[in-house]
């Protein structure tokens, strides 16, 4: 089965660098989710983890002749969704986002740890990222990367 979601991405992605508009939308509609679930997690609100999300997938459609097969990777998608963040207020409020007060409790930490260890922890965790996917998203050395992670299970 994952070799058939595998190729009917790939089949997507062909379209999509075809120009085919409805293409694009099946495809948005397997990483908008995540995508935004990122945005939360990174600690801004609801609203405003759904308007990055709704940044992301615009700005390429609005860019859909001109797309690259690397502007449809997923790790191209949380690079785009990171560059919206940046200079966003972090959401720190007590209100609960989740039905379970411990999933509070973990995202309020999360949130507020240094971008350093929080990014590398959500990918790393919540994505299911490798740590060179993770250096590739955030532009840095994967030893780096890999110090941020062994740093969050010290904390």
């Amino acid at each position: 089965m994952r070799m058939e979601v595998g190729m009917e991405l790939e089949d997507l992605k062909h379209r999509i660098l075809q120009g085919n508009q409805d293409a694009f939308r099946e495809w948005m509609d397997v990483y908008i989710r995540p995508i935004e679930r990122f945005s939360i997690s990174f600690g801004v609100t609801l609203k405003e983890a759904g308007a990055v999300t709704e940044t992301v997938f615009r700005t390429l459609y609005h860019s859909l002749e001109d797309l690259t097969e690397d502007q449809l990777d997923e790790n191209a998608l949380f690079k785009s969704a990171l560059i919206e963040l940046e200079g966003l207020q972090i959401d720190d409020s007590k209100e609960g986002l989740f039905p379970f007060e411990e999933d509070n409790e973990l995202h309020s930490h999360i949130v507020n740890l240094s971008p350093e260890l929080r990014v590398p922890l959500i990918l790393f965790n919540f994505h299911h990222k490798s740590i060179p996917e993770i250096a590739s998203i955030l532009d840095q050395p994967e030893q780096q990367v890999e110090r941020s992670i062994k740093r969050q299970i010290t904390h």
